[in-house]
C-alpha cells in the first residue's frame, strides 16, 4: 500500500509463505513482507493470519517526501489489531513513529525484538513487555509457545500450543490448544 490518504481497511486475510524479493538492479528489495506501506495514513489491518513470513507480518514506512494530493505522507493513524502472526523471522509488527496503535494480537514462533519502532532514531527492537509498557500498545495482545503449519493443499491450519488457551483473533477463532482448522473461504 502506496501512499494512501484515506481510511484503507485490510482484513480478514491469511497470508502464507511470503520471500524476499530482488529489484532488477539486483539490490534487496521489500518483498517478503505480509504487508508493507510506504507513506500511507489511516490504515486498519485487523483480523488477518499471517504465517511463515521472510520478513515482517506488518511493515509500515515513513516516506515525508513523496508529495501526493498535496503532502508527504506520515504514516501515522495506523491500526494494527486482532491478528494472528506466526513465524515472522524480522518482525511481527514494524512502525515508522509512535503516532499508530496496536492491540489484541496474537505472536507465536517470533524472534527476538520482534517489535520494530524505528522513529525517532536509533530504532526500537522490542519484547512484547517493553511494547506493552513504553507505549501502552497490546493491551490485550499475548505471545505464546505455539506452532502452526498451513497446508495450502487441503486449506487447513494445523494448530498447537501447550498450555492450551482460547482466542478470537485473526479470520477465525482458534480454540482448544490444538487442532486442525477448515479455512476455506469457499465453506
Amino acid at each position: 500500500m502506496e501512499v494512501s490518504r484515506g481510511a484503507i481497511d485490510v482484513g480478514h486475510n491469511v497470508i502464507h509463505e511470503l520471500r524476499s524479493q530482488y529489484w532488477i538492479s539486483g539490490d534487496y528489495g521489500s518483498g517478503g513482507n505480509a504487508f508493507y506501506t510506504d507513506g500511507s495514513d489511516s490504515i486498519h489491518f485487523h483480523h488477518n493470519l499471517a504465517i511463515d513470513i521472510e520478513n515482517t507480518g506488518y511493515g509500515s514506512y515513513l516516506n515525508p517526501t513523496r508529495i501526493v494530493a498535496g503532502r508527504g505522507g506520515t504514516a501515522r493513524a495506523q491500526n494494527v489489531t486482532e491478528n494472528i502472526f506466526i513465524d515472522c523471522r524480522k518482525h511481527a509488527i514494524e512502525l515508522p513513529n509512535a503516532h499508530n496503535h496496536t492491540d489484541g494480537n496474537l505472536f507465536a514462533q517470533m524472534p527476538s525484538g520482534f517489535l520494530k519502532l524505528t522513529n525517532p532514531p536509533p530504532a526500537l527492537l522490542l519484547d512484547l513487555k517493553a511494547w506493552q509498557g513504553y507505549f501502552g500498545w497490546e493491551a490485550q495482545g499475548k505471545k505464546v509457545k505455539a506452532h502452526a503449519t498451513l497446508h495450502t493443499d487441503e486449506l487447513r491450519l494445523k494448530w498447537e500450543t501447550k498450555p492450551v488457551f482460547d482466542w478470537d483473533a485473526g479470520p477465525f477463532s482458534l480454540r482448544n490448544g490444538g487442532r486442525e482448522i477448515d479455512i476455506d473461504p469457499r465453506q
